[in-house]
């Protein structure tokens, strides 16, 4: 297909014949999720989560993106919880909501958690609040917005078609 007419205001969004095709660098993706981070949640009035300081790695080939992050946990209420901390990694599709036209973060999954201190016997109710927490709050994570490419109405009927990371670019394409 050839490039169609122009690249719109601002960048990163091509019109390729009928289609939308954006453009996201790692760097674009990172700033996007340090917009949102951190994000935390308290079960049962006792247990904190937070995940924090997100890296993104995005794969050659791949539709997911990888997201590193720190995570803390605390347990206990009042003013002396125990704390404990780590790092766990997510991986997580992209979807595309024509209602709003914006790029989402979609399925996330916990890939990895480590809690280095935390007692074996906690590790496994502590991975279910990580895949809870990762449910919770970064489902759906905008992570880059048509309207602001002045695509919007058109966006708004076009579905996904795409998603690969090609020459350290993610790339979404949308069409019909």
């Amino acid at each position: 297909m050839a490039l169609a007419a122009a690249v719109l205001a601002g960048g990163g969004c091509w019109l390729l014949g009928g289609d939308v095709v954006i453009r996201l660098s790692e760097a674009q993706v990172q700033t996007a999720l340090d917009l949102r981070f951190p994000v935390a949640k308290t079960y049962l009035g006792r247990i904190s989560l937070a995940y924090h300081d997100p890296e993104v790695r995005l794969e050659e080939g791949s539709d997911r993106i990888r997201i590193g992050m720190s995570l803390t946990l605390s347990l206990g209420s009042g003013d002396d919880p125990t704390a404990y901390s780590g790092r766990a990694r997510l991986i997580t599709g992209i979807g595309y909501d024509p209602d709003s036209a914006l790029v989402l973060l979609e399925q996330p999954v916990l890939d990895s958690l480590s809690l280095g201190q935390l007692s074996v016997a906690y590790v496994e109710q502590a991975s279910e609040l990580a895949r809870r927490l990762a449910l919770d709050r970064l489902e759906r994570i905008p992570v880059y917005d048509l309207r602001e490419e002045g695509v919007g109405r058109r966006a708004a009927r076009m579905v996904l078609k795409d998603v690969t990371v090609k020459d350290g670019e993610l790339l979404i394409t949308l069409g019909r």
